[in-house]
């Protein structure tokens, strides 16, 4: 048996063109009508890691073309199948068998060849239909099934494949074949089950082959669509091998001859049945030069065009090309999200009860196990660190109730990403002390000229002034340092009562971002009531804080359901020093963007980018090199994470491109743009696993690999969808 491989792969080598024009070109109607059941789904699809996924309802249209390429693909099957197996059998036989003769001699033994599909679609039915049985129906466990169905399943496949060659070298019908494969295998049963075996088996590799490839060059720096074109090219050459393997037992013995000994195949028999067949040494036969030309070059097409059909779609119509990867740190809904997009990975931080980073080239993992905190606010800092904020609250051994004078907010920066290894040691820069109760505290920090703009905020308690005669009694606060290491911070005083947050809910309730002009602002938002404040600061010494209301409240009473922690806004500059807002209504769950008209926002501009929705996570939010607004978010109607692109400053058009489909409620997501404006996003929904699905959360990073994910000025969407 070992010594047929060579003569296998001698035989595939020398007749590989031969065995891909006589499967290619038969089956080219029913593959074409394939691909235009794929190029249906191709209008709503993504590539994500070089596989193609689509939403496309099955709708009547895309049914009749499934049907028409099932009935195409059974008409045309036949005379494929029969003519792939009497030029590969020739070719073990040493005999070369023209391609037209073949598909004659193929038409001639059409009913045969067709009974033998049908056979083997009724022994495919037969062996789920037992599986199903045995497992669903009977509900035995997996492995006694196995034993039990498996075994004879693979017996009788070896006979019924043996039959194919059987059948169309003897000139036998279809369960007069089965018989002679039967008696064929009697006393070497083992290498037709071991051949067949490769056959189906091989099939199987190759497509997982390809899987594994396709994911592996989506990790590389390369365009998907070619690697697409390239893999299907690469099964198509391997096709042929099934042709031969399933051919081995019918046609040679042990030694790779042919056989010659009781019962095997009639040679005789064989040569009246190979069609128009000459030794392999013969000369070939003069062609004319044109035709000798236009034929390969045709046949070229019919094998070629296939593999490359569906990815030049998928090119043309700038279907969203991402990769993804799971973010594994990453299962508490309730945290603050920032990333930094470098090169063809991030560096992604989360932070509430604690702070942890998890660095994703390409693939997503998470450095360290997570540090404890409370109230805590990250950013990316540097190539591979970043800082972070952590409300501390200290007790006297004495009076528990008694302020603390270390008790309030610090900062830590890290060189690199490991948390727990940043902070041993080193209990952070002191920004702000505060010797009160320690309730619904938040912080967020951002890169300043040079330094950090860090917003803060914590319950007030009008008691902890009256007892204790505390400087600071709590509410929000913005401070401000010139370094790095935040050695001199300074503290801004807010006018005004601004709410931020709600009753034990942590989240994006409070966000700050630099101005390219220096400033700074803040965006605060009410959970209990579902307003949106913006304080801005013109300069860093921000002698008169300017306050706009930029969403008023829209809930009468005040709110602690379990969406609180959803709730939040994000706020971003654009290049000419105006920020913009994203936020979701409370009332409705309506995705908003707020186009401030100056920088101050004291005009702005309020628009709805989706239609209501059930849940009310925070929308993303970055601004492209242009100044447009960025949005990533979920489409609650359609069930889509979507980017809302902007194709102006104020966002009075948008395109809506959906990348990701989301099954489970909705928890939070973040955005960022690298130099080049790919999108880096992260979101989270309800982990099923979980009987805790609204306190764990399983998140994914993706990246597109095209600016703005492919939307493009020309295609704006006309009204806000759901």
């Amino acid at each position: 048996m070992p010594a047929a491989f060579p003569a296998v792969a001698a035989a595939y080598v020398r007749r590989l063109w031969p065995l891909l024009v006589v499967t290619a070109v038969p089956l080219l109607p029913a593959v074409l009508v394939g691909e235009a059941a794929s190029l249906w789904g191709a209008a709503d699809a993504v590539v994500v890691n070089g596989a193609v996924e689509t939403r496309v309802d099955p709708g009547t249209g895309l049914w009749v073309l499934l049907g028409l390429a099932l009935v195409t693909a059974l008409a045309v099957a036949p005379v494929a199948l029969g003519g792939v197996v009497l030029v590969a059998a020739g070719a073990l036989l040493g005999r070369r068998v023209p391609v037209g003769a073949a598909w004659s001699r193929a038409l001639r033994r059409y009913p045969t060849v067709l009974g033998w599909l049908l056979l083997m679609l009724v022994w495919a039915a037969v062996v789920l239909g037992l599986l199903f049985t045995g497992l669903f129906v009977l509900e035995f466990t997996p492995w006694p099934v196995l034993a039990v169905v498996v075994p004879p399943a693979v017996y009788s496949l070896a006979v019924l494949t043996v039959a194919l060659p059987a059948a169309l070298l003897e000139g036998h019908g279809t369960f007069r074949a089965v018989a002679v494969s039967w008696a064929m295998g009697r006393h070497r049963r083992a290498s037709h089950v071991v051949f067949v075996g490769l056959a189906f088996g091989g099939g199987y590799l190759v497509n997982r082959a390809e899987e594994r490839l396709a994911t592996w060059a989506a990790h590389l720096p390369v365009d998907p669509y070619p690697v697409m074109v390239a893999l299907a090219l690469f099964g198509a050459l391997l096709a042929p091998l099934w042709a031969l393997l399933v051919t081995v037992p019918a046609t040679l013995d042990s030694t790779g001859r042919p056989w010659t000994a009781h019962r095997d195949l009639d040679l005789a028999a064989a040569d009246r049945e190979l069609p128009g067949h000459v030794p392999e040494e013969a000369a070939p036969r003069a062609v004319p030069r044109g035709r000798a030309l236009a034929v390969p070059a045709l046949l070229a097409l019919a094998v070629l065009v296939p593999t490359a059909l569906t990815p030049v779609a998928l090119w043309a119509t700038d279907t969203p090309r991402v990769f993804t990867s799971p973010v594994e740190g990453l299962t508490n809904p309730e945290v603050t999200v920032a990333m930094a997009g470098r090169g063809d990975g991030a560096l992604v931080t989360h932070a509430g009860r604690t702070v942890l980073a998890s660095v994703c080239d390409p693939d997503c993992a998470p450095v360290g196990d997570g540090l404890w905190t409370r109230g805590a606010g990250a950013a990316p800092a540097g190539d591979a660190g970043f800082v972070y904020t952590n409300w501390r609250e200290y007790r006297h051994e004495d009076d528990q109730n008694a302020p603390h004078e270390d008790s309030g907010l610090y900062l830590t920066e890290c060189s690199g990403p490991d948390a727990v290894a940043c902070s041993e040691g080193r209990p952070g820069t002191p920004l702000r002390h505060f010797g009160g109760d320690h309730y619904d505290t938040y912080s967020a920090v951002a890169p300043l000229d040079g330094g950090w703009v860090v917003a803060s905020y914590v319950r007030p308690d009008p008691r902890t002034d009256e007892l204790h005669g505390l400087d600071d009694v709590g509410g929000l606060a913005v401070h401000v340092c010139e370094d790095t290491a935040c050695s001199a911070p300074t503290t801004v005083d807010v006018p005004g009562e601004i709410r931020v947050g709600g009753f034990l809910a942590d989240g994006t309730l409070l966000d700050v971002a630099a101005s390219p002009e220096g400033g700074f602002a803040v965006a605060a938002y009410d959970g209990a009531h579902g307003g949106v404040t913006l304080v801005h600061c013109p300069d860093t010494s921000c002698g008169e804080p300017e306050v706009t209301e930029v969403a008023p409240a829209s809930l009468v009473n005040e709110y602690e359901d379990r969406l609180l922690s959803r709730f939040g806004a994000r706020v971003e500059y654009r290049p000419d020093g105006t920020p913009v807002v994203a936020y979701r209504v409370a009332q409705g769950g309506a995705a908003h963007v707020v186009d401030c008209h100056d920088a101050a926002c004291a005009e702005f501009t309020d628009r709805a980018l989706t239609g209501p929705g059930w849940a009310r996570p925070v929308p993303g939010l970055a601004v492209d090199s242009r100044g447009n607004p960025q949005l990533v978010t979920f489409d609650m109607a359609d069930e889509r994470v979507v980017l809302v692109s902007c194709l102006d400053p104020g966002c009075a058009e948008t395109e809506t491109v959906p990348l990701r489909d989301f099954t489970e409620e909705p928890a939070l997501t973040a955005l960022t743009l690298d130099e080049d404006d790919r999108p880096h996003l992260l979101w989270a929904q309800a982990d099923p696993a979980s009987w805790l699905r609204e306190d764990r959360v399983v998140s994914e990073y993706v990246r597109c690999l095209d600016p703005l994910c492919g939307a493009a000025p020309g295609s704006a969407d006309v009204s806000p969808g759901a």
